[in-house]
């Protein structure tokens, strides 16, 4: 199984009150398709966590949503982690989360 699957399944796993995250060292080395394939996998968990189930939202329409900034959402990564390689984990997901707060519907 290739590394990005198993992040993948591992976010897709994971229990529903956390979102693990993927590291840039991790990030750096998925290419284009992987790394859709990842950020999908993080919406998911953002999506069925615990703090987004006190939000009243259409998750359809967010998820849409999510899926129409994964370039934008990518490339801003790809922003945060071309500052070093040890960005923290918290600013890639404060960026993920506000996406996900900015397209709740």
């Amino acid at each position: 199984m290739r590394k990005w699957a198993l992040v993948l399944v591992i976010a897709i796993a994971s229990p529903v009150h956390a979102v693990n995250l993927i590291g840039c060292r991790d990030w750096t080395r998925l290419e284009g398709g992987q790394r859709e394939d990842t950020l999908i996998g993080l919406y998911e968990q953002i999506l069925t966590s615990d703090r987004a189930s006190r939000w009243q939202f259409n998750r359809v329409l967010t998820r849409k949503c999510l899926h129409g900034k994964t370039a934008l959402i990518a490339a801003e990564f790809d922003e945060d982690c071309a500052q070093g390689i040890r960005t923290p984990l918290d600013s890639l997901e404060k960026r993920l989360w506000g996406h996900a707060r900015s397209c709740v519907q």
